[in-house]
């Protein structure tokens, strides 16, 4: 309970040191904002999220998309109580960023902004915990929810230089919102979900994590194949856009859209239309009044997630070269998909993502329990010698190779192999090629 605690008050108390030394009003403001957004987190939250309180039964890191609908005789609007669209925060970044629309009820309903209270109500509070991100010279993205100094010591703790400039960070608290003047209707086209992207800093140096990593050795029976469990891993899940340049977030009604270009500040540059925007909670006139910009621009829009996880070093075995992001993401959906059938689970309960293992930008495979707080389905898999082989053999056997008739025809990946609506997105990328991964994996295994 101590050091779950006293990771919110140092951080907490980091902050309001920041707020106090601030040199002009502007940061003041921010730093005032990011101060009352953590004052504002519940107790169960602050604990749970520090593994001492279980998440279950809680309605925590839960995200809604709230449909608002016009009222008569321009009495603003209401919020629709038979939609009741929820997700986990991290496919709520999927699924409800604002642009993306989805069908509800044989209708279509458009995400167009961040609410900035639960209830759908306008206050003055902040949409969420601020953060800072950059890409450092290894390929991994580092980022804090903090500060910047924060950011920077954990550069310097991985001897890394950033590669581009920073990013910002912004993770909604309270989830999206539809607009009232955009009411569902039938719609034969829909915009799909936005890609986004997950990464973590729990094998990084200088990262304040409780308890000792597990080192596993000759992981699968592969000699120097190293497998490193964290019980307590936290990831981020972050949004770019459609453009990657961010979102612009107008701070008064909580309207979004994806920035188009990586430059600009106030009015400039803004996406079409932005500043001429109509109100969420309305279904006509101008939010903004003319020379005003109360705007957030360039924002990546975040999740984090506390969880189980486990790095996969092919570093020591194979050449930086051959540790490339193909063979990565070929394996670890491959042994994410081994794992499912192994453990007989749903295979969307288990997640992977590839990260810098080394400074020469060798990747590594990261697999994770996609559930707060973790379920122990990864340490299952890797708790004896015996069940880590029994893993390699099922992802080699049944997920790549599955037969000759297969083997044959299949070269990238199909139906009876990795093909599944998790790996869509690489297939669609080139990120996946299943007789790379067979070869690269039979001559590991002889």
């Amino acid at each position: 309970f101590h050091n779950a605690a006293t990771r919110w008050v140092d951080d907490y108390g980091e902050l309001k040191k920041q707020w106090i030394q601030a040199d002009d009003r502007m940061q003041a403001n921010r730093l005032f904002y990011q101060l009352k957004d953590r004052y504002q987190v519940t107790m169960i939250e602050a604990l749970a999220d520090r593994q001492f309180l279980p998440r279950y039964g809680f309605p925590i890191g839960v995200h809604a998309l709230k449909v608002r609908l016009a009222r008569d005789k321009d009495e603003g609007s209401r919020i629709e109580d038979q939609f009741r669209l929820e997700r986990p925060s991290l496919l709520a970044l999927r699924e409800y960023a604002p642009g993306c629309s989805l069908i509800v009820g044989g209708q279509t309903v458009k995400s167009r902004g961040l609410l900035k209270h639960w209830t759908g109500a306008l206050t003055d509070a902040p949409m969420g915990m601020r953060g800072y991100a950059v890409e450092g010279g290894d390929g991994n993205l580092y980022y804090s929810t903090v500060s910047k100094q924060r950011l920077n010591q954990l550069l310097e703790a991985n001897q890394t230089a950033p590669r581009e400039s920073e990013w910002e960070l912004l993770l909604p608290r309270h989830g999206f919102t539809t607009a009232a003047w955009d009411k569902p209707h039938r719609a034969r086209e829909v915009d799909l979900a936005s890609e986004v992207f997950v990464t973590t800093t729990a094998f990084a140096r200088g990262q304040p994590y409780d308890g000792e990593a597990e080192e596993i050795e000759h992981l699968g029976g592969i000699s120097n194949l190293i497998g490193i469990y964290r019980q307590h891993g936290e990831l981020l899940v972050y949004n770019k856009g459609d453009k990657e340049c961010g979102f612009a977030i107008c701070t008064q009604c909580g309207y979004a859209d994806g920035e188009i270009e990586a430059t600009g500040a106030g009015r400039e540059r803004l996406p079409r239309g932005f500043e001429r925007h109509i109100p969420l909670e309305k279904y006509k006139g101008q939010c903004w009044k003319e020379g005003e910009a109360p705007v957030l621009r360039h924002q990546w829009l975040a999740a984090q997630q506390t969880t189980d996880v486990f790095l996969v070093d092919f570093s020591r075995i194979l050449s930086p070269g051959q540790c490339n992001e193909t063979l990565m993401w070929t394996l670890g959906h491959a042994l994410r998909l081994a794992a499912a059938r192994v453990l007989e689970l749903d295979a969307r309960e288990l997640g992977v993502t590839v990260i810098s293992v080394n400074a020469q930008g060798a990747r590594g495979i990261v697999l994770y329990d996609n559930v707060p707080g973790g379920a122990g389905h990864i340490h299952e898999v890797i708790q004896s010698p015996a069940a880590s082989r029994n893993w390699f053999t099922e992802m080699r056997d049944h997920v790549l190779y599955v037969n000759h008739e297969h083997d044959q025809r299949c070269q990238t990946a199909c139906l009876d192999c990795l093909l599944t609506f998790d790996t869509q997105t690489d297939v669609l990328a080139g990120r996946i090629d299943r007789r790379l991964a067979l070869s690269a994996i039979n001559q590991l295994m002889q």
